[in-house]
C-alpha cells in the first residue's frame, strides 16, 4: 500500500518537540510494520528543506545534519 503524508505529518516526525510527535512517530511505525510504501509530495520537499534548516538553526546545528534527511526522501516520477 501506498501512503502520502502531508509535510506537517513529516515535520511532526522529524522535530521532536512539536506536539503531535508521537503520533507521527506511531503512524511511522504501522507504515514499517505493515511494509507500506510512505510518500511525500514532490512540492513539499523544497519546504521541507527550508524548515529543516531554519529549526538546525534554532538549535544550533550545523547545516549538514538537515541535509541526511532529503536523500533519504523517495521521488516518484
Amino acid at each position: 500500500m501506498d501512503i502520502l503524508f502531508d509535510l506537517n505529518i513529516v515535520l511532526d516526525f522529524l522535530i521532536y518537540e512539536r506536539d503531535h510527535h508521537d503520533i507521527a512517530q506511531k503512524c511511522n511505525d504501522i507504515i514499517e510494520e505493515k511494509n507500506w510504501q510512505l510518500w511525500i509530495a514532490a512540492s513539499s520537499v523544497d519546504n521541507l528543506y527550508y524548515i529543516l534548516l531554519n529549526e538546525a538553526k534554532r538549535l544550533n546545528v550545523l547545516k549538514e545534519a538537515v541535509q541526511c534527511y532529503v536523500p533519504a526522501i523517495r521521488y516518484r516520477f
